[in-house]
């Protein structure tokens, strides 16, 4: 048995993260795959339990666990769309992937990016309130996007991607 996979997929809504996951990622790990799908925490939920409880269940239950979204969405939507604080704690973060490093758990994440055209193309017509305000403001997106880059950018953790070419 070789060791557990996890992998965070990173971006903002519309960018094409779970076609990513579902035509390119998918394809190259194990059969036994999770994808865990986060958005916003639901009620009665903590950040931990989005982004370590499950995720770390989930590991010794599959080959590989693939997030589409993780913590970095948490922060970055919380400060530019909640306007709040993120309930992240960068520390426990890093303390969850040297726990899996240890433990031979084999990690990395992608950052989904795309040009703000292909975005607003993809959200028309949603409903849903995040997505209504990023793909009407390019300011606000390139902001945000700026955001993902900055968290993700200075880490070996993360490689990006960009769709909609």
């Amino acid at each position: 048995m070789s060791a557990p996979i996890l992998v965070v997929v990173e971006g903002l809504d519309g960018v094409g993260k779970s076609t990513f996951i579902a035509n390119q990622l998918l394809p190259t790990l194990p059969e036994d795959t999770l994808v865990l799908h986060r958005g916003r925490i639901p009620e009665g939920r903590t950040w931990s339990d989005e982004y370590i409880t499950d995720p770390f269940r989930a590991l010794v239950e599959h080959d590989a666990v693939v997030m589409d979204r993780g913590w970095v969405s948490e922060q970055v939507y919380s400060w530019a769309i909640r306007n709040e604080p993120s309930k992240v704690n960068a520390h426990e973060i890093t303390h969850f992937l040297k726990v899996l490093d240890e433990a031979g758990v084999t990690t990395g994440g992608f950052l989904v990016t795309a040009p703000f055209e292909v975005v607003q193309e993809r959200l028309a017509g949603s409903e849903d309130d995040y997505d209504r305000r990023v793909s009407g403001d390019k300011d606000l997106y390139l902001r945000m996007e700026s955001m993902y880059r900055a968290l993700t950018g200075d880490c070996e953790f993360w490689a990006e991607i960009q769709t909609g070419d």
